[in-house]
């Protein structure tokens, strides 16, 4: 809303008129939003929708022309036929419309370029991914199986016999704030 330095205050405030325009176009969902159709609808004159609401109207409006273009497929470009009779005996008119529409052309041959590299580096990402999960899941079976040995190890530690067979100098069952550290930093240089 522009900022009023005098006259008449305004009857609606920024707020209100975004409500009822957001009702308007909840009410008619899919239809592009004319001043005249508002004005009708709602009772406030276009002037007032205008001058404080056409930057919202102008956003609503693209935005259903965005999905109306995705539900039926057809473009809002006017066909050769229509560039000709507007442009009847102007050249420079139908060079204008002519250089306007190759420039449409090549933005969307950037478009496609960009939407192609997008395409690989998801499929480079994606190959990441898998090579980085098919990692994760040698560690962890790496982690398990060093698990099981520490398991074993300290199972066997348990009985004099096996622990001077194994050449295990002490009993590691017995868990003390030293071994659980010696234990930890262990398995983090194992696991490097």
């Amino acid at each position: 809303m522009k900022s009023n330095k005098g006259g008449r205050p305004a009857q609606y405030s920024h707020e209100q008129l975004l409500k009822i325009l957001l009702q308007y176009t909840e009410d008619n969902p899919n239809k592009t939003v004319k001043l005249y159709e508002l004005e009708e609808a709602t009772g406030i004159k276009r002037h007032v929708w205008s001058y404080n609401m056409m930057d919202e109207i102008n956003k609503i409006n693209r935005e259903i022309q965005k999905v109306n273009i995705a539900r039926t497929g057809i473009s809002p470009f006017p066909s050769a036929e229509q560039i000709l009779i507007s442009c009847k005996g102007d050249e420079k008119k139908l060079t204008a419309q002519i250089e306007s529409l190759l420039d449409m052309v090549r933005n969307l041959s950037k478009y496609q370029d960009a939407e192609l590299a997008a395409k690989v580096m998801q499929r480079e990402y994606e190959n990441k991914i898998d090579e980085l999960e098919c990692i994760i899941k040698e560690k962890e079976k790496k982690i398990e199986g060093l698990f099981a040995e520490i398991n074993k190890l300290t199972i066997d530690s348990g009985n004099p016999n096996v622990r001077k067979e194994k050449g295990i100098k002490s009993n590691i069952i017995e868990l003390t704030p030293q071994n659980i550290e010696e234990f930890k930093s262990r398995a983090e240089r194992l696991l490097l």
